[in-house]
């Protein structure tokens, strides 16, 4: 029942910081572009990308902290948390040395990702150290995070962060409005990025009070298994990270860099859906999982899973549906321009790689506290070889449509493979259940496409925000109405129809 009411409140508090994160991130984009320009925005997007691929250097161990801590937390073993936060802290300093020697060492090479961009040399360059010492910065207290994650209270950090990110997000307009200037919005977004982690890390330390008490090294043996952990969990993120943070880059190098700037326009919007699963997923569930695979049987475990899916199938195609609908109107909104428009295909593949990667979330989650990094991280090369060749064949030959078929190859790909390594591996049955409930998922979802797209496509409005709204009305009772009718006898439409039942009885109560 705990574990239940843990994950319910950390995905209220994740939905509730997900809103605000959304409109501090709308405002500061509005303002770059209006004040500093596609060329900036697109050098933005370009080397955030960048960035989370050099972030490599920290790839396995922040999984590698949450998966160790679970244990000692479910046994309220105050001594091996700290031995592992000890442990972490070191390694952490490690990183952020080794992020900003590696930024440093890519730093002459830097603008060869750059097309049609009129910077100078040594500008492209500086923006992109700026970008280097930002990551390399955040990584002094973030491990700190982590703890609370493990023991299922993400929701804590979420409350912070809700009062941090519009203030943060205050300061960075407030100085693009005055000085018009890309490093002096750089300057300040390292500041708050690093007095927000100082305050991050200030409310761990008085949660866990305990935690700042000296304690001896790590066995020997122990610290032997973490290594092994993060080593393998580096190569599976590493693999991770080729599929997840490199399309930006293809784009750059294979198309044209100011198209990163355009697809940057229909990412961040994509993005809300993605990040609100990440939410879910990793902070409001995620740590759950973990408790309940080593406390519980693996049946409970398998119709916990199943229940997830379903949750995340509905997330998935709601998400797919309306970006395909309202991401043209969207942006004619927000840009207030056709000159902002990408083609249609383009829409079509990024909402069908939005669906996969979220309807695959729950198995994502489960196999990070799964213990499984050995063998998952063969499975995550063979995604990235599949990326990379299909994206830059694909690129050279059909451009951007080429790079996200690349991207969707992927996911497909890796979710067939983890799909059998979990089951067969970790909760001992056949996957060929949940091979065919994939594809009736994927299955669905594209009728839901075709047919929303159909309907939509048969009303036009010379108003956008008009019609926004009624395209986004379509798309919700298409998907709704045919989810519901499908899946109505199911045990997991049964289980959350009686939480929205339960729940309504209480506050009618009330």
């Amino acid at each position: 029942m705990a574990r239940t009411k843990n994950s319910i409140q950390n995905i209220i508090f994740a939905l509730c910081l997900q809103g605000v994160t959304v409109v501090a991130n709308f405002a500061i984009r509005t303002i770059m572009i209006r004040r500093l320009g596609m060329q900036a925005t697109s050098l933005n997007g370009l080397f955030t990308e960048v960035l989370a691929a050099l972030s490599m250097a920290e790839m396995g161990v922040g999984s590698a902290i949450i998966y160790n801590l679970y244990k000692p937390l479910a046994e309220n073993d105050h001594k091996k948390v700290r031995q592992l936060m000890g442990l972490f802290k070191s390694a952490y300093r490690i990183i952020a040395a080794v992020t900003f020697l590696i930024g440093l060492a890519l730093c002459p090479w830097i603008h060869y990702m750059v097309k049609s961009i009129n910077y100078s040399l040594n500008y492209i360059r500086l923006v992109y150290m700026l970008f280097v010492v930002d990551l390399s910065m955040s990584y002094l207290f973030s491990y700190k995070v982590s703890l609370m994650n493990a023991d299922q209270k993400s929701y804590i950090q979420s409350k912070i962060s809700m009062i941090l990110k519009p203030v943060e997000a205050i300061i960075k307009i407030v100085v693009l409005l005055v000085t018009n200037n890309f490093v002096a919005y750089l300057v300040f977004s390292i500041l708050v990025t690093f007095l927000g982690n100082l305050v991050r890390s200030y409310v761990v330390d008085r949660y866990y009070p305990w935690l700042g008490k000296n304690e001896d090294m790590l066995p020997k043996e122990e610290r032997k298994e973490v290594f092994s952990n993060i080593k393998n969990l580096f190569i599976k993120a590493l693999s991770g990270k080729i599929t997840s943070s490199t399309d930006n880059m293809l784009i750059s190098v294979l198309v044209d860099t100011l198209q990163v700037g355009y697809y940057s326009n229909y990412s961040l919007p994509i993005g809300v859906f993605r990040q609100l699963a990440n939410q879910i997923a990793y902070g409001g569930v995620g740590a759950s999982l973990g408790n309940l695979l080593v406390t519980e049987s693996e049946d409970k475990c398998i119709k916990v899973f199943y229940r997830l899916e379903y949750l995340f199938f509905v997330i998935a195609s709601l998400a797919c549906v309306c970006v395909y609908c309202c991401i043209t109107p969207f942006i004619l909104i927000w840009m207030k321009s056709e000159d902002f428009l990408l083609a249609k295909n383009i829409a079509f593949i990024c909402s069908l790689n939005l669906f996969i990667e979220v309807v695959n979330r729950p198995l994502w989650s489960i196999m990070e506290v799964s213990g499984l990094f050995k063998y998952d991280k063969y499975v995550s090369i063979a995604g990235s070889v599949v990326n990379l060749v299909v994206s830059i064949v694909l690129g050279m030959k059909i451009g951007m449509l080429g790079i996200f078929i690349g991207t969707f190859m992927t996911y497909l790909i890796q979710s067939l493979l983890k799909t059998l390594l979990l089951f067969r591996m970790r909760l001992n049955r056949s996957p060929l259940k949940q091979y065919v409930l994939l594809a009736l998922m994927c299955g669905a979802t594209l009728l839901q496409m075709i047919a929303a797209d159909a309907v939509c496509s048969r009303i036009e409005f010379q108003n956008q925000i008009v019609a926004f709204v009624v395209y986004g009305l379509i798309s919700v009772c298409v998907v709704g109405v045919s989810t519901m009718l499908c899946t109505f006898f199911t045990d997991s439409f049964r289980y959350y129809w009686g939480m929205v039942v339960s729940t309504a009885k209480s506050i009618l109560k009330r």
